[in-house]
This record gives C-alpha cells, sequence and structure tokens, in this order.
C-alpha cells in the first residue's frame, strides 16, 4: 500500500513539478470563489433563504454567472493574445469557441434556438425528449460540430507551439459539453441545480488555468520563422503527434 501510496505521489509531483507556483495559486483561487458560490447557492435552495436569487448559480446574470462571463473573456482574450505573438490558427479555432461560449451563456443562444427549431419542425418528444429540450441538443451538437471542425482543422497539420493546448482542452470541451447538454436535460441527476452550473463553473475554472499557464510557456518560446514554425512550448508535456 505504501509503495503503490508513493508512486501516487511522486506521479502527482512529476505532473505538477513545471506548474508555476502562481498557476496554481489562480487555480486555487478561481476553485475557492466556485465553492463560495455554490455553497451559497445550496444554502439558498435548500432552507429558501430570501433575498438571495441573484447569488444562485443557475440564475441569469447573477453574480456567479458574471464570474463566468468574466472566465470565459479572460480566456478569449489570452487566446488572442497567443495568437497575435505565434499567429497559429488553433488560437483563433479556441477564441471562437470560448467566445461562443461567452454569447451563449449571456444570451442564451442554444435555448432560444433549440425553441425555435421544436415550435418550427414541430418536435414532440423524440427519444423521450421534451421537444423543447431535443432542439437545444440539436443546436448544441451542430453548432458544437462546427466548433470541433474548427479546432480539428487547424490543428491538423500544426507543429507550433499551439498545438498542444488542443489536447488538453479537448477533455475540459468535453466536460462542458456533458454539464451544458446531458445533465440540462437529464434532471434527476441535477441535484439542487448544482451539477449542471457547479461543473460548467468548475471546467471554466480549469480552463482559465490551461490557457494561462499555456500563454506563460508560450510567451518563452522563439517567434514563429517565416513558414510560421515554432519551437515547442516550454514546460509543456503535450507533445505533437
Amino acid at each position: 500500500m505504501s509503495t503503490s501510496l508513493s508512486v501516487v505521489i511522486g506521479w502527482v509531483k512529476g505532473r505538477t513539478a513545471s506548474i508555476a507556483r502562481e498557476v496554481i495559486v489562480l487555480l486555487l483561487a478561481l476553485a475557492a470563489i466556485d465553492l463560495v458560490l455554490i455553497a451559497i447557492h445550496a444554502i439558498h435552495v435548500r432552507y429558501g433563504l430570501p433575498g438571495g436569487g441573484i447569488w444562485l448559480i443557475s440564475r441569469d446574470r447573477g453574480i456567479p454567472e458574471i464570474f463566468q462571463y468574466i472566465k470565459e473573456a479572460a480566456i478569449v482574450v489570452t487566446l488572442i493574445v497567443c495568437y497575435r505573438r505565434h499567429r497559429s490558427a488553433i488560437y483563433l479555432a479556441w477564441a471562437a469557441t470560448f467566445g461562443y461560449f461567452l454569447v451563449d451563456d449571456a444570451a442564451e443562444v442554444h435555448e432560444t434556438l433549440g425553441d425555435l427549431l421544436a415550435d418550427g419542425i414541430g418536435l414532440d418528444e423524440p427519444f423521450g425528449l421534451d421537444g423543447r429540450d431535443a432542439g437545444q441538443v440539436i443546436v448544441s451538437a451542430s453548432i458544437g460540430l462546427v466548433l470541433l471542425t474548427a479546432i480539428a482543422v487547424t490543428t491538423s497539420g500544426d507543429r507550433s507551439v499551439a498545438r498542444p493546448l488542443t489536447m488538453r482542452l479537448l477533455p475540459l470541451l468535453v466536460a462542458l459539453g456533458f454539464f451544458g447538454v446531458v445533465v440540462d436535460v437529464i434532471d434527476a441527476i441535477d441535484v439542487l441545480g448544482l451539477v449542471e452550473d457547479g461543473g460548467e463553473m468548475a471546467t471554466m475554472s480549469v480552463a482559465v488555468v490551461v490557457v494561462v499557464d499555456h500563454w506563460r510557456n508560450a510567451a518563452r518560446a522563439p517567434e514563429p520563422d517565416r513558414d510560421g514554425a515554432t519551437g515547442m512550448v516550454p514546460g509543456d508535456t503535450t507533445q505533437p503527434a
């Protein structure tokens, strides 16, 4: 048992050794804020405290959702800064992806378009889903396919410092899709309304840390040459295929 624990501890130390202290502090700070907001939400829902609606993580334009907007905007800005230095289209594809998340959260794009689609073609509980839920799933899947295609196309053949970022962000994109679409549709697994929005908050915080960590490492990489090629990101363990 002690040997196994030593192996696990050694693995964790190896994975975190190259992460700057500032990045770890950022992760802990974002996680702490997320936990506080989730706790306030849970207390309000469980005990029905009055006057706390603005703190609900499920409330549109409430304090938690505004915090989510800030994280998404920070990711987009950081990716654009990376693009201005390294000129890799991967950054633009990911900036468009998180830009969509920002617009969708602020303007309820997939909900609005999903409802219009359901009413327009008369969706009536396909596969046991509510018609409006089905419309939202179709819209989210369609937009997701376009964004994934852009990411795949820009990443394919790219050997610049940007390539490892895709490998690090893809699992988070899957997680955001799960919390934002699957959990949104299956209300039974969304205990106290925490799973969907709480999962999205936590995942977006990790995405901020991944992008900031990449930006710090990419800033030390050489400028692209005439062919647009650059060296790999120092400290980024994901190597190109």
